[in-house]
This record gives structure tokens, sequence and C-alpha cells, in this order.
């Protein structure tokens, strides 16, 4: 069984306050008619970076940040991402876990190293980013603003 772990730092918010990150997303970029359907914005990013994995075993275990406290907003992600992983490869069993954190090792290792990243951007500070940067594989900015998802 493969695991994936899957996490975020920044919100997702449109707001003056807000970040202008989301991991490496610009929010600025964002489409207008996407701000306001942040659920399906947070599904198809968390898709694009599912998309960068590779999914050739036959059993998969995605084990995701509990950010969503709503068990529907839960249900349409997971459906979201299951739809979409058997787009790509119908033959994958696939286990979705929500998890909190606290509770998982694995996800306070994630947890640092997107925090790492989103500083980077959000803040210009590359002391964080500079421990971990020679183990970053793939970095893709999300939206350009001639194109959408």
């Amino acid at each position: 069984m493969k695991y994936i772990f899957l996490d975020e730092s920044g919100e997702l918010g449109f707001k003056e306050k807000s970040s202008r990150y989301f991991i490496v997303l610009d929010k600025s970029k964002v489409f207008e008619y996407l701000k306001e359907k942040k659920n399906k914005l947070y599904n198809y990013i968390s898709n694009l970076i599912l998309n960068e994995c590779s999914l050739d075993t036959p059993s998969i275990c995605l084990i995701v940040d509990k950010s969503k406290t709503n068990r529907s907003l839960r249900e349409d992600f997971d459906n979201h991402i299951r739809k979409r992983i058997r787009e790509k490869n119908n033959t994958n069993k696939l286990i979705i876990k929500h998890e909190n954190s606290q509770n998982e090792g694995c996800l306070q290792v994630l947890d640092f190293v997107s925090w790492a990243i989103f500083r980077s951007y959000e803040h210009k500070d590359f002391s964080f980013i500079n421990v971990i940067k020679d183990k970053i594989v793939i970095k893709k900015e999300v939206f350009q603003k001639s194109t959408g998802p």
C-alpha cells in the first residue's frame, strides 16, 4: 500500500487581511467565480497535487489533515478525489482518512514542509525552506491569468 499525505498552509480567504498565498497558489490569480467556491477550489488544487503522485500500486491510502470540520465538505472532497483517481487509474483501491495532525506524525512533518514553503512565499522568509529545499522534487505554481481550471 502506498501512503500519500496531504496538508496545506495559508487559508483560502480573499479579504484584505487574508494571506496572499495558499501553498504555491498566488490567490490574486484565482478567477473571480472560484473565490466564492473555496471548497471546490480546495478540491481542485488537491487533485492537481495528487496528479503529481505515482499511483502505480493497487492500494493507496490518502491521509489528509482534518481541516474540514463539516462532514458534507469532507464527503464532497472524498467524492471529488475518488472520481479523479478513478479517471486516472481505475484499478486502485483508495482509502481516504481525515486525521488530526496532532495524532499523525507524518502530517506533522508535512505541516512543517508546507509551512516552510508558505513562509518563503508569503513573508520572503527563506530560513526554513533552506533546510529542505534540496528535497523538493516538483514545484508548480497554480493558475495563470490566461487559463482556468
